[in-house]
């Protein structure tokens, strides 16, 4: 009430506005500055909602920035093997297959957890199994086969 009886006192001044006006006019005038405070109001709420808005952006910004990914690497232990072709699927991450080396990221329900992996040799031999992913896991892990394609360890690092 206090803003609308400010404005009617400045709008009335601005105007040249004495006691001659007809009561049509004081209406019309009444009108005008409700049409204003309700104006003036709602883009307090409006730039209230703006401000909800950016602090609910900025909370999901601060989650995606503890997204955390390790990259999986895979070596055979024979003399002449290599690891030519490794693929990671499972796990509660998020797994990107599509570099030479793939990499795990935090998913909903985190990075630690029971992943599944197939490689393959120079030899073009083709071994597949799980691997357990801890909280050791840093930024990587490298998973190391016999050639009988039995896992020989998991190191974390």
């Amino acid at each position: 009430m206090i803003v609308t009886s400010k404005l009617r006192l400045c709008f009335a001044f601005l105007i040249g506005c004495s006691a001659s006006l007809s009561y049509a006019q004081s209406l019309d005038l009444t009108g005008l500055l409700n049409q204003t405070e309700s104006d003036f109001n709602q883009g307090i709420k409006d730039g209230e909602q703006l401000e909800r808005d950016a602090a609910r952006r900025a909370a999901e910004r601060s989650r995606n920035n503890n997204i955390r990914c390790i990259s999986v690497s895979g070596d055979f232990t024979c003399l002449d093997c290599i690891a030519e072709d490794i693929n990671i699927s499972g796990g509660p991450g998020y797994i990107d297959n599509t570099w030479s080396s793939p990499s795990i990221c935090t998913g909903y329900n985190g990075l630690e957890g029971s992943y599944n992996y197939t490689m393959r040799s120079n030899f073009d031999t083709v071994c597949s199994g799980t691997f357990q992913v801890t909280s050791k896991a840093q930024s990587g892990v490298t998973i190391n086969v016999y050639d009988t394609c039995n896992l020989s360890y998991v190191s974390e690092y």
